[in-house]
C-alpha cells in the first residue's frame, strides 16, 4: 500500500525531526508498503523563519494595520475588508510591537538557522528572545486566520500549503494518509486542512498522536462530525498495530486503539492494546532531510523505553494507558550505530520518561564496548540508590544532562502527590551528579492544588540553596489532567465533588488550571518569576529550548 505520514506543522519552531512519524515509517516499510514521510512542521519552519517571510509579512501586516485603522475611523470598505480587519487584529497588533526587533534581526541573519549556527560562540540571548517572538507572532496569525471566516484568499499560508503539501499529495497518490499530531496548534491545523484534502483523495485520512489520544475520553455524539469532516479514523494510544491493520486493510472492529464511525452512523471506540502486546520497532528516516532543522549539530530523539516504572505520581496519567516495558539494549545500540556510521549523527535525546538503574547501567556499558563516540540526554527518577560511580559509568557513555521532574521543594507536597522521593535524597543526587560532570535540568510546579505559601517558599529554597548544582530550571504552572490518580481522592487536594464532576464533562484535551484562592495565586506567581530571574543567567548562555538544548553544553 502506498502510505504518506505527515507530521503537521506549527510544532515548536523545528529543531530536530520528532520519532513518531519516523517509527511508523520503519514499521510500515519492514512490512512491504510504500512510505513516504512529510514533515510539514520543518517545511513550514523554514518558510517562516526567513527574511524573504519577514518581508513579505511587513507588507501584508501594513495591509492589514491600514485597514484597522479605517476600521476604528469607520470609513466605509467592502465586508471583506471588514472581517479581515477584525480577525488579524491580535496579529497587527504583535507584530507592530516587535517588528523593529525582528528588522534588526534579520539585518544580521538572512534566517533562523544561519543564526543558530553562529551560536556556539556567542551568547544566545537574541537568538532566544528572536526564537520566542517569531513563534508567538506565527502562532497568533494562524490562530487568528484559521478560528475566524476569512475567505481562502487572506490565508498568508495558501500558496505554501499548496507547492508544499497538497503538491506532494497529489504527486505520490497515497491510499493511506496519517497525520502524527502532538499539540493543539497542529490538531487545529489539521482539522481545517482535512476537509480540503478529501476532496483532492480518496485515500483514507487517520490521526493519531498525543493530542488526539488526549480526545479518547471527550467523545462524545457531537464528535461525529469531527470524524466525518476532519478524519476517517482517530488512532488513541500507541498507533503501530493499529495502523499496521489499517495498511492490511483489516476490518475496522478488529483493530484496536481506534475510533471511528460504523456503517450505521454510530461512533465505535475499540478496545485499547495491552502494553505488553507492544512491540517495538526500528525508525526509519529515509525521506528526511536534516539541513532543514535548525540545531547546528542535528539531534535526534531515541527511545529506549515506555511508560513509568514508578506509575504512582497522582498528577499523572501513566496509571491510566501505559505501564512500562524496556526496548532489548542490544536493539537500541544497532539502532545508534546506524544514525552514527550512516547519518554522522551522535547527538541523542532519550525520550523515555524514566529507565530503571540496572537498563540505564546495562546500556552505558554496551556504549562503552561497542565504542560509540555518542552525547545524550536521559530523564531520570530522583532514587536514592544512585551514587557516583553510577554517575560516572552514565558520563563515561556519553550522558551529558539529567532532566529530573523535581516538582517541588516541599516535602509535605513531594509526599502528597506520591513522588516516592523527599528533599533531601534530591539536594543528594544533584550534588553527586554534577561531580561527575553531567548537567541537571530541574522541571518545577508551580500552583499545585493544596500548595501553601510555605510550600512555595521551600520550592524556591531549594532551587536556590542547590543554585551550583542545578544549571537549568523550567517552571509550569500545574494543571489537572484528564484521569489523573488525584481525582480518585479529590478530598486531600481541595477539590469539590461539584469541580470533580464538572471536569469529567469538560472537553479539552489536556486539562485545565484550578482556581485557586487570589492571594496564593498572585504569591504563586510571583515565586516563579523569582525562580526564573535566579536562573536567568544561565538560561542566557545557551539557546533555552529544553529539547535542543544539547549541542551548547557538550
Amino acid at each position: 500500500m502506498k502510505i504518506l505520514l505527515i507530521f503537521p506543522p506549527l510544532w515548536d519552531i523545528n529543531l530536530a525531526p520528532m520519532l513518531s512519524i519516523p517509527l511508523l515509517a520503519g514499521m510500515l516499510r519492514e512490512e512491504g508498503h510504500e512510505v513516504e514521510i512529510l514533515d510539514a512542521n520543518a517545511l513550514f519552519s523554514n518558510f517562516v523563519a526567513s527574511k524573504e517571510f519577514f518581508d513579505y509579512l511587513k507588507n501584508k501586516i501594513d495591509y492589514y494595520k491600514d485597514k484597522l485603522l479605517k476600521f476604528r475611523n469607520q470609513i466605509p470598505f467592502s465586508n471583506a475588508d471588514i472581517t479581515t480587519a477584525q480577525y488579524y487584529g491580535n496579529a497587527v497588533k504583535l507584530f507592530m510591537s516587535n517588528k523593529q526587533y525582528l528588522q534588526d534581526f534579520y539585518s544580521k541573519n538572512p534566517n533562523f538557522k544561519t543564526a543558530m549556527q553562529n551560536l556556539t560562540n556567542k551568547k544566545s540571548t537574541d537568538i532566544n528572545d528572536y526564537y520566542q517572538k517569531l513563534k508567538g507572532i506565527i502562532y497568533t496569525i494562524f490562530k487568528d486566520f484559521y478560528t475566524s471566516p476569512i475567505s481562502n484568499e487572506n490565508n498568508l499560508f495558501k500558496d505554501w500549503e499548496q507547492n508544499f503539501i497538497i503538491k506532494k499529495i497529489t504527486e505520490f497518490n497515497p491510499e493511506l494518509i496519517g497525520f502524527s499530531v502532538y499539540g493543539e496548534e497542529q490538531k487545529n491545523w489539521t482539522y481545517q486542512f482535512v476537509p480540503t484534502l478529501k476532496k483532492l483523495t480518496n485515500a483514507k485520512i487517520v490521526l493519531g498522536g498525543h493530542e488526539i489520544t488526549a480526545l479518547r475520553t471527550a467523545v462524545d455524539d457531537k464528535f461525529k462530525n469531527t470524524l466525518r469532516y476532519n478524519s476517517d479514523i482517530f488512532i488513541y494510544g500507541p498507533g503501530e498495530t493499529a495502523f499496521k491493520m489499517l495498511a492490511k486493510r483489516e476490518p475496522l472492529e478488529n483493530i484496536p486503539n481506534i475510533i471511528y464511525l460504523d456503517e450505521n452512523n454510530q461512533i465505535q471506540i475499540n478496545k485499547e492494546e495491552p502494553i505488553s502486546h507492544l512491540q517495538f520497532y526500528k525508525p526509519n528516516y529515509a525521506g528526511i532531510n536534516f539541513d532543514n532543522y535548525f540545531l547546528p549539530k542535528p539531534i535526534l530523539s531515541v527511545e529506549s523505553a515506555r511508560g513509568c516504572y514508578w506509575n504512582k505520581c497522582d498528577f499523572c496519567t501513566f496509571i491510566d494507558c501505559i505501564n512500562y516495558k524496556e526496548k532489548p539494549v542490544d536493539l537500541v545500540i544497532e539502532e545508534l550505530k546506524e544514525y552514527v556510521y550512516k547519518y554522522g549523527i551522535n547527538n541523542f535525546f532519550f525520550v523515555d520518561s524514566c529507565v530503571l538503574k540496572e537498563y540505564a547501567e546495562e546500556f552505558a556499558r554496551k556504549i562503552i564496548e561497542n565504542k560509540l563516540e555518542i552525547n545524550y540526554t536521559r530523564w531520570l527518577r530522583f532514587e536514592k540508590e544512585f551514587d557516583y560511580d553510577f554517575f560516572k559509568l552514565m558520563y563515561d557513555s556519553g550522558l551529558k544532562l539529567i532532566y529530573w521532574g523535581l516538582e517541588s521543594g516541599s516535602d509535605r507536597i513531594l509526599k502528597l502527590y506520591n513522588k516516592g522521593t523527599n528533599s533531601e535524597t534530591n539536594a543528594k543526587l544533584l550534588k553527586i551528579a554534577k561531580s561527575a560532570n553531567i548537567y541537571n535540568f530541574c522541571f518545577v510546579m508551580y500552583n499545585m492544588l493544596a500548595e501553601t505559601k510555605e510550600d512555595l517558599d521551600l520550592t524556591k529554597k531549594f532551587v536556590t540553596d542547590n543554585y551550583d548544582n542545578i544549571d537549568y530550571v523550567e517552571t509550569n504552572h500545574f494543571a489537572i489532567i484528564r484521569n489523573a490518580r488525584l481525582l480518585q481522592h479529590w478530598e486531600e487536594f481541595n477539590l469539590t465533588k461539584e469541580f470533580v464532576d464538572e471536569f469529567t464533562k469538560y472537553k479539552h484535551a489536556i486539562g485545565i488550571y484550578p482556581d485557586f484562592p487570589e492571594d496564593i495565586k498572585i504569591y504563586g506567581n510571583k515565586t516563579n518569576q523569582e525562580i526564573l530571574d535566579l536562573y536567568k543567567s544561565k538560561r542566557d548562555a545557551v539557546f533555552f529550548n529544553w529539547y535542543g538544548i544539547l549541542p551548547f553544553i557538550h
